[in-house]
């Protein structure tokens, strides 16, 4: 092997070696999100009474966020225009990264606007009515700043013959501080 062939060689091996060895470093962990509070539009349903709201989220902690919504059900069959107006609790699941998980449990409120003789409704004749509920939330990035957001609970009614509510909620949600 001639000497400029050789010298050739260790060049690019050594130009080659470092790329390698980074190359084979363990893949990058997703960072946390930072506090942040966070505004969304909702759209969902309540059994099967629609609903289209706004959702307000504070991070108290890392792990921990509070959360305030409100959504209007209009008038629907025999059950009359309803307020939902909820407060809940949110807990992360794993670690945090683009997709992310948590539980959700708080209390709900459901008022009725305006109720005429003969409504019922999911909530039966009550005109104001307030319930536990608990439930998973899934969101998933969409850009720097929006993300969507999956909210699936059910309100809790202990004395009914329908002992509990499905709920269901799609948010996009603009947040304050984007990804680090």
């Amino acid at each position: 092997m001639r000497p400029l062939d050789a010298g050739t060689l260790v060049l690019l091996a050594s130009l080659a070696l470092p790329a390698a060895a980074t190359a084979q470093d363990a893949p990058p962990v997703a960072q946390a999100i930072g506090p942040r509070l966070e505004f969304a539009a909702t759209a969902g349903a309540t059994a099967s009474y629609p609903d289209v709201g706004a959702r307000a989220s504070v991070v108290v902690d890392p792990r921990v966020s509070l959360e305030f919504a409100a959504a209007w059900m209009p008038r629907m069959w025999r059950s009359p225009a309803q307020v939902l107006t909820q407060a809940q609790v949110r807990v992360p699941l794993g670690s945090p990264g683009r997709s992310r998980y948590a539980l959700v449990a708080g209390v709900s409120h459901v008022h009725a606007l305006d109720r005429r003789p003969g409504d019922t409704g999911v909530f039966g004749t009550d005109d104001q009515v307030t319930l536990p509920h608990a439930g998973a939330s899934f969101q998933w990035t969409l850009g720097l700043r929006t993300d969507v957001r999956l909210d699936t609970q059910l309100l809790v009614r202990a004395h009914s013959d329908v002992p509990v509510v499905p709920r269901v909620g799609v948010a996009f949600v603009w947040h304050s501080e984007g990804r680090r």
